[in-house]
């Protein structure tokens, strides 16, 4: 009560003068239409310091350390105002820079936004906070350790407000869930830029498993394969395109992290599921297609996740078809041959049972096409396909003959790519040059 009588003796005693420099202030940050009471909040708080002897602290008060000392209160309602600020700074370019430098000098104060992730919406002050807080912990999510903030990968994954894609697509568009949908996209991009260090990874291995089957949950598409658009929104659709890239990032983990992370996602029912929707749906583009591929193929380093892949035909034979995919670009077309090389390389290296289910799925064009990528621009697609053939060939049944003698009258190009054949008793020995 205090704070809001000396707040409003101030408004009534500023000059003309002292308003035009708040209006200009609020127009400099951008700080929108909250921008009179947040800067009168700051006269209020360096008056209260110089009454109390503090006067070098409050001449030293800018408006970031101002934002930064009310988003470590102990106030709901001042914390909404520090990081309101904050959000508002960070959206100037002009000031951006030195405003995440000093933020990121400030341990306490990161750890106390992270924390505001964690609000659970009860008010809608609390509601406010929480966006605002995500889209500062955006701007600072490529740099963000999660070592460093204990609890910080559950407080982002709590973020994702929403079961699935499809349940957000069944939304009122004008309902209250936009807010859950933005709640849950900014949540999806910053675990994206979060899972671009791969310690980062490696700490889903140790948070529990809400993290991951909420990433998984939003990598769900329609079931209607004939509906219009892979999605219902061009906000929906990049909430799935970023998921399937988070998941790409936490299954191609490296070390025993990595063997952790992609037990882990093999065991979810839901994935293969997705991904097979996802590369199926006819309205799915390069990208998101070759993000998919690329998890299927990182899934096949793991025994459970290779068994489930290799029990699901429809996965390998859309696999086979992107070896002659009918894309509008030459660029994306050996993107996603290259991917779908590299998924199919996995799958069939150790496995006979797979590489035969390969074998069946191709048409005499696909081989004849795997065998033009041994002359491509490309020296990793010309290695992978090698490996493939190579791969195809010492697994092929007598009635693959007719592939055989494609594949051997080009073993020359096959052998200076990937490997070594060695016949021996009519059986063909690979073995691969890493």
């Amino acid at each position: 009560m205090l704070a809001q009588g000396l707040s409003s003796f101030l408004a009534d005693t500023m000059l003309v003068t002292d308003v035009q420099q708040v209006l200009k202030l609020s127009m400099t940050y951008q700080l929108g239409s909250s921008g009179v009471q947040i800067i009168k909040r700051y006269m209020l708080d360096t008056y209260m310091k110089c009454c109390g002897g503090s006067v070098r602290e409050a001449m030293n008060m800018d408006m970031v350390s101002f934002a930064m000392e009310m988003v470590r209160s102990n106030s709901v309602a001042d914390r909404l105002v520090g990081v309101r600020i904050l959000d508002r700074i960070l959206s100037v370019h002009k000031y951006r820079g030195l405003a995440l430098m000093r933020l990121r000098a400030s341990s306490n104060t990161v750890a106390s936004v992270v924390s505001m992730l964690g609000l659970k919406n009860k008010t809608r002050e609390e509601e406010n906070t929480r966006g605002h807080a995500a889209n500062v912990v955006l701007w600072l999510s490529p740099d963000l350790l999660v070592e460093s903030f204990p609890g910080a990968l559950h407080m982002v994954s709590s973020l994702l407000t929403l079961k699935t894609t499809t349940a957000m697509a069944r939304r009122n568009p004008q309902s209250s869930s936009n807010v859950s949908i933005e709640l849950t996209w900014l949540g999806v991009k910053i675990l994206n830029k979060v899972m671009d260090d791969p310690d980062n990874c490696k700490k889903v291995t140790d948070a529990d498993d809400h993290v991951m089957s909420s990433i998984v949950d939003l990598t769900a598409v329609s079931d209607d394969i004939d509906s219009s658009s892979i999605s219902w929104s061009p906000v929906i659709e990049e909430i799935i395109e970023e998921a399937v890239q988070v998941l790409h990032k936490l299954v191609r983990t490296t070390g025993d992290a990595g063997r952790v992370l992609r037990c882990k996602t093999s065991e979810n029912l839901h994935v293969l599921r997705n991904i097979r929707k996802i590369l199926e749906h006819p309205n799915s583009h390069t990208k998101l297609l070759t993000e998919a591929i690329g998890v299927v193929a990182c899934l096949a380093l793991d025994e459970i996740g290779k068994e489930e892949i290799g029990s699901s035909p429809r996965i390998v034979k859309k696999l086979v078809s992107f070896l002659v995919p009918e894309t509008a670009t030459p660029s994306s077309r050996v993107e996603l041959a290259k991917s779908a090389v590299e998924a199919l390389v996995m799958l069939a290296v150790d496995s006979t049972s797979i590489a035969w289910k390969i074998l069946e799925e191709l048409k005499p064009e696909n081989i004849q096409q795997l065998v033009e990528m041994l002359s491509s621009d490309s020296t990793e697609l010309r290695t992978m396909v090698a490996k493939l053939l190579g791969s195809l060939r010492v697994n092929s049944k007598p009635e693959h003959a007719h592939y055989n003698r494609t594949i051997d009258s080009q073993l020359p190009l096959v052998n200076s790519h990937a490997c070594i054949f060695v016949f021996s008793f009519g059986v063909c020995v690979q073995l691969y040059i890493h």
